[in-house]
């Protein structure tokens, strides 16, 4: 006779005493983490056991929690006295790309959820890859008893916390020093270049632009691969525009900034020193963490004091907030030239710290977030938590490429008095009858050529994209065949996370695979399928295309999940399928044709010139 469903919770260090614990039961285990090294040495010794999956659970679970945890982090910041710290911390945001702690929240969700079932089955283990995970859930269900525990002890914490607090030192002055360094290149670099607002007519508009190298593509220019022609067409129309850049430039791109120095307002230029020591040495810290510590019945209290640790020991708080007084001196000293600020919009901290310093410096000051990309379910900077609308420090009015992502935004409580459709600067090539041309060029699959070629395109989150990249140089060190032939895979990585910071050991492809860094709109016409991984909006442009498209499920939280549209069809692979399934779509022979225009339009609408004048006249 079976009983309820048994668990026992243990650390992966824990796997193989635990097992034994369970010797002569019938088992079955799951991973509850990112790190796929350290699950792959669990299974190492787990050879006889059951894996099962969580991704699709954790993922039905997270789309319930969303709104609770969104309200309840917004509980949190009202407790806070400083709204600049609040704003430059990650977990303000809520955003699975910068912070685990809404993951965490879902796989205590999860274990409740499993208890609750009181479902029959086989004993579970349960390996809990953060110490303060497994301590939040042995606080919560230490009386519990179907629950018992292998490991998850206050030790393993106090171990993480003081690996955190000793990096604390080391990461201020790493950026204290990085940012210094700046600074008196920018003052060397720009000694004789033009002030950036002298003889610039009012009222001006600025466009906020990432410098990266592949922003110097054209000489004599800056290329804006989100904005696109945006100032150009302001400019056309007799605006006077100007880009500008975040207070942090890459040191080696300064130099190639200088002569576009009377283009663009080069935001490092106005930060003071004194002020760059003020903002790398600030120092964050959760008020009221006893009153704000509970969520739906569970103390987090655990998992706050966790994120609180990795906040100090990471450099993003520090140049968060270098940018928030980069912004608040540049409104000081300047807001009085600047009518409209158009800036790429994801809700991510470094806005909000722009809109708070533009907003108190210069209030006058229009702001303008272009949303430039798509608009994932889970990405949970994209939803709001009730009336925060009216709290956050949020754009005027945020601009939406598309019908369909404008939609999104409303279901994520965006109000409709501050959304428009301006259609896609970035995706304007879609509709260009010189895409259609290029795209019905076919591929090997209708052309009678036996060769095949797969693109794989990776997200920016390294968890996800470890999960896809591994898979493949595992699965494909002797190389796949179709028709004789063997497939060509062309690897493309995010900007934001090119191989060498995907994998930080130096990586030997297979035969047959390369990496490429040209953009899609170059790469889809040639190829005969895409596969990617979320969340990733790749594959939108690829069935735009015509190209067949295979989505990889990792184990992990689907970011991207729910966010299929009506006449697209994907299919899903995950490890243990992935040779196969490439087989079986590379081997159909498929009708590639660019679906009609009112489908792009859809998805990324064409630009309206005159809305985007009208917004900055």
């Amino acid at each position: 006779m079976t009983t309820a469903l048994q668990l026992l919770v243990a650390a992966p260090e824990q796997a193989a005493r635990a097992a034994r614990t369970v010797a002569g039961c019938a088992f079955d285990w799951c991973y509850f983490g990112t790190d796929l090294s350290r699950q792959a040495a669990v299974a190492a010794v787990l050879p006889g056991a059951h894996w099962i999956r969580v991704g699709d659970a954790l993922t039905r679970v997270a789309t319930e929690m969303k709104q609770p945890f969104l309200d309840w982090i917004d509980t949190i910041g009202r407790q806070q006295g400083n709204p600049v710290n609040w704003w430059a911390s990650a977990f303000a945001s809520s955003n699975p790309l910068e912070s685990d702690l809404f993951l965490l929240v879902c796989y205590t969700r999860l274990v409740q959820e499993w208890l609750d079932a009181d479902r029959e089955g086989p004993r579970r283990l349960v390996i809990v890859e953060d110490p303060w995970l497994a301590l939040t859930l042995r606080r919560h269900l230490a009386r519990h008893p179907r629950v018992t525990w292998c490991g998850g002890s206050l030790g393993a914490c106090l171990q993480d916390a003081i690996f955190w607090l000793a990096k604390v030192p080391r990461v201020m002055g790493a950026t204290l020093l990085s940012a210094i360094r700046s600074f008196l290149i920018v003052k060397r670099v720009f000694r004789h270049a033009a002030h950036d607002f002298d003889g610039v007519p009012q009222p001006l508009t600025l466009i906020y632009t990432w410098i990266e190298p592949r922003s110097f593509l054209t000489p004599g220019t800056l290329t804006d691969g989100w904005a696109g022609r945006l100032k150009e067409l302001l400019s056309r129309q007799g605006a006077c525009v100007k880009r500008f850049t975040p207070a942090s430039v890459p040191p080696s791109l300064l130099p190639r900034l200088q002569p576009l120095a009377e283009e663009c307002v080069v935001t490092p230029r106005h930060l003071p020193l004194f002020q760059i020591v003020r903002a790398v040495c600030g120092w964050h810290r959760l008020q009221r963490l006893p009153l704000i510590a509970r969520c739906r019945g569970w103390d987090y209290r655990w998992l706050l004091s966790r994120e609180q640790l990795r906040e100090w020991g990471q450099a993003d708080f520090g140049y968060y907030r270098l940018g928030y007084v980069a912004m608040r001196e540049l409104a000081r000293r300047h807001g009085h030239r600047v009518q409209t600020i158009i800036y790429p919009f994801e809700n991510r901290p470094w806005e909000k710290l722009l809109c708070l310093a533009w907003r108190t410096a210069a209030p006058h000051v229009r702001l303008i977030g272009y949303q430039h990309v798509w608009v994932p379910s889970l990405l949970l900077p994209y939803s709001l938590a009730t009336g925060q609308s009216e709290r956050a420090p949020l754009p005027d009015l945020i601009v939406a490429n598309s019908a369909f992502n404008l939609a999104r935004l409303l279901e994520g409580g965006y109000p409709a008095s501050r959304l428009v459709n301006g259609g896609a600067l970035q995706y304007e090539y879609l509709h260009a009858a010189s895409w259609r041309a290029a795209s019905n060029a076919a591929p090997a699959a209708q052309t009678g050529r036996t060769a095949r070629t797969a693109l794989v395109t990776f997200p920016v989150s390294r968890a996800h994209a470890w999960s896809l990249f591994a898979a493949l140089v595992s699965e494909f060190r002797h190389p796949l065949l179709v028709d004789g032939e063997p497939v060509r895979f062309v690897l493309k990585c995010h900007p934001a996370l090119p191989m060498e910071r995907l994998s930080q050991d130096p990586v030997t492809l297979p035969p047959g695979m390369a990496l490429s860094q040209a953009p899609l709109r170059q790469l889809l016409p040639s190829v005969d399928l895409l596969l990617y991984v979320g969340p990733t909006s790749s594959w939108w442009e690829a069935r735009l295309h015509g190209v067949p498209v295979l989505k990889y499920q990792t184990d992990l939280l689907d970011m991207d999940a729910g966010h299929g549209i009506d006449g697209f069809s994907v299919q899903y692979c995950c490890r243990a399928t992935l040779r196969a399934s490439i087989e079986a779509c590379l081997s159909e022979v498929v009708e590639k044709r660019p679906l009609p225009e009112h489908v792009v339009r859809r998805l990324f609408d064409r630009v309206d010139e005159q809305l985007w004048v009208t917004l900055t006249g």
